[in-house]
């Protein structure tokens, strides 16, 4: 450690030689922790696009009747008979078999998603749409006697809020690309005419900056999921208790999944950068 201290002090940037895997003149190591598990979890591209991918999937949810796009949404309503669940604070419990009355024989589907709704009336095809109008046209009353339809528009309108999730994907392209200008290991001739294989240290700058940004993208997606999960779960307990015995309804665990895996992976590449940063850092304390 006193013969690394005694280096000269840093010059403009730091590098590392992967060769020699120890100091070359003038310029300082990058420790094990940022050279493999760390960097590239960080950098690697595929990662990165991973969360975008993630969430526009989410964010596409039953906005088309495109293979597996109904099948990815936050919150579903159908109508099917059981035994209705009687409670004491019920003043009629038989009010049960006035909505089963009218209910009939109805078997409609919906599902909603961020920005689109999707009916299946006849167990057959997904029609979707993100005008909720144009799908009860297409519908007659024996179809919805109790308008799910209209009650899923409400849901999508008064309740789901996907700018949030919009704003961290912007937030995320922009920190991909500060990480995009991170050098990379490149061949350099040392003082003795040989070759070594060398990485400089990233612009600390430009660091803290993509560290800022993708912590806000971080926590947008946090409020963002957990307002989705929060508030599908509310509409889809107080949708079935209102049709007891009629009307069933349950949360997206496709879109549930998506939501908090693509949390996690912001979650990463904040603690990766964090530690990169850190680590330059210490190292450099330790040459001065």
């Amino acid at each position: 450690m006193a013969q690394q201290a005694g280096h000269a002090r840093l010059p403009t940037y730091s590098t590392y030689s992967r060769d020699l895997g120890t100091w070359v003149p003038g310029r300082y190591p990058l420790t094990h922790l940022l050279n493999e598990p760390w960097a590239s979890l960080v950098l690697r591209p595929a990662k990165r696009s991973l969360h975008s991918l993630q969430v526009a999937l989410l964010l596409a949810g039953c906005s088309s009747s495109s293979p597996l796009i109904p099948d990815i949404f936050l919150l579903s309503i159908y109508y099917q008979r059981y035994t209705a669940v009687p409670d004491t604070s019920q003043v009629d419990y038989n009010v049960n078999q006035a909505i089963g009355n009218i209910v009939g024989s109805a078997h409609l589907q919906v599902r909603v998603g961020y920005f689109g709704i999707c009916i299946n009336s006849d167990g057959g095809s997904w029609s979707c749409n993100n005008n909720a109008t144009a799908l009860a046209n297409d519908l007659s009353v024996d179809q919805d006697p109790l308008n799910l339809v209209w009650l899923a528009s409400q849901f999508k309108d008064m309740v789901v809020f996907p700018y949030l999730l919009i704003i961290a994907i912007i937030f995320a392209f922009v920190c991909f690309l500060l990480l995009a200008t991170f050098p990379g290991w490149h061949e350099e001739e040392d003082s003795e005419g040989s070759e070594r294989e060398i990485k400089p240290f990233p612009s600390r700058p430009v660091s803290q900056i993509a560290l800022a940004i993708i912590f806000i993208a971080s926590i947008f997606v946090l409020v963002s999921v957990l307002w989705q999960h929060t508030a599908s779960v509310a509409a889809s307990i107080i949708a079935q208790d209102f049709g007891n015995g009629s009307v069933k309804s349950g949360v997206g665990t496709s879109a549930i999944v998506m939501g908090w895996f693509s949390f996690a992976l912001l979650i990463i590449v904040t603690i990766g950068l964090l530690v990169m940063i850190l680590s330059i850092r210490v190292l450099t304390q330790l040459a001065d």
